[in-house]
C-alpha cells in the first residue's frame, strides 16, 4: 500500500511540472491572454506547492511585460485569482505594490467598463481594507450586486458598498486560514 501511495504522489508531481509548462510557453508567445497568466497563478498558490512570493512576482510581472495594448490590467487579474483561491496572507504581504495595483485596476476600469469588472476592484479594495481605494473605485459600481462574484450573497456586497460610501460602520470578512471572521472598520 505505502508502494501504491508513493507511485501516486509522484505522478501527480510528474503531472503537474508538465502541466506547467504549456502555461509559461503561452505567456511567452500571447503575454496579454489574461487566462494563461491566470492558469499560470494556479500553479504558484501555497496550497498547491508554491509560495505567496511567486504569486506577487508574477503579478508584478504582468504589470511590467504585457503589451501596451493590453495595458497594465494584467497585475489585478493575476492578484484577483489568487484572493478567490483564498491565499491568505496575500492581500496585506509586504510585497504588493498597491499603488501599481490601483494603476492596473484603474486601466482595467478605463479599458474595460463593466459592472463585473468594477465589482470585482471594488471587493478587492474592501476585502484589504483600504478605504480610500474602496471610495475611488465605487463611483465604477451602478448596477445591482454580480451573483457571479457574490455567490448569491447579495448582502454581504452591499455592506461593503455601504461601508464604502460611509453609511456602514464595519463589516466581517472571513479569513479561511484562521477560520475566523475578522471585523474591518
Amino acid at each position: 500500500m505505502r508502494l501504491l501511495l508513493i507511485l501516486i504522489a509522484s505522478w501527480f508531481a510528474a503531472a503537474a511540472c508538465h502541466a506547467e509548462l504549456p502555461t509559461i510557453e503561452a505567456i511567452e508567445r500571447q503575454p496579454d491572454h489574461v487566462q494563461a497568466w491566470q492558469s499560470r497563478e494556479n500553479y504558484l498558490e501555497p496550497k498547491w506547492g508554491g509560495r505567496l512570493e511567486d504569486v506577487i512576482a508574477l503579478a508584478e510581472l504582468g504589470h511590467r511585460t504585457v503589451s501596451p495594448g493590453e495595458g497594465r490590467g494584467m497585475m489585478v487579474e493575476v492578484l484577483e485569482i489568487g484572493l478567490d483561491c483564498n491565499c491568505s496572507g496575500l492581500l496585506n504581504h509586504p510585497g504588493i505594490d498597491w499603488e501599481a495595483v490601483r494603476a492596473s485596476m484603474d486601466d482595467v476600469l478605463q479599458r474595460y467598463p463593466d459592472e463585473i469588472n468594477a465589482q470585482r476592484c471594488l471587493l478587492i479594495a474592501c476585502k484589504r481594507a483600504d478605504k480610500a481605494l474602496a471610495q475611488h473605485l465605487v463611483p465604477w459600481v451602478k448596477a445591482a450586486p454580480s451573483p457571479f462574484l457574490t455567490d448569491g450573497n447579495v448582502g454581504m456586497f452591499e455592506q461593503r458598498r455601504a461601508w464604502t460610501q460611509g453609511r456602514k460602520a464595519s463589516f466581517g470578512v472571513f479569513d479561511a486560514a484562521t477560520g475566523r471572521t475578522r471585523i474591518v472598520q
